[in-house]
């Protein structure tokens, strides 16, 4: 995160976030519900939804996501699919450490 936000921060659209302190408060809300979203900050009428897979020897080394249009994105839409990818997320991380393990 000190990586972002030390960094130059490009603006793809202007929905693109570039100040320091709301990506913090949204890096907050990220680790608070356990899965980010992204509406319209990189492509204009595109939103995308993801979880990350925790593996207990990389860390969050992955993720798990949807992308979709706005319009069938919406808010509610995404808080579906973002606590939905974290079940998926968590089934896939099992599953990775059941083969490591073996």
């Amino acid at each position: 995160q000190q990586d972002i936000l030390s960094g130059p921060m490009k603006a793809y659209t202007p929905r693109t976030k570039q100040d320091a302190d709301v990506l913090k408060a949204e890096f907050a809300d990220i680790r608070q519900r356990g899965w980010a979203e992204c509406v319209e900050e990189i492509d204009l009428g595109v939103s995308s939804v993801a979880a990350p897979i925790k593996l207990s020897a990389l860390g969050a080394a992955f993720s798990v996501g949807a992308t979709g249009s706005v319009r069938r994105f919406g808010e509610g839409r995404r808080r579906e699919l973002g606590d939905a990818l974290i079940a998926l997320a968590e089934d896939i991380a099992a599953s990775f450490e059941v083969s490591l393990a073996a």
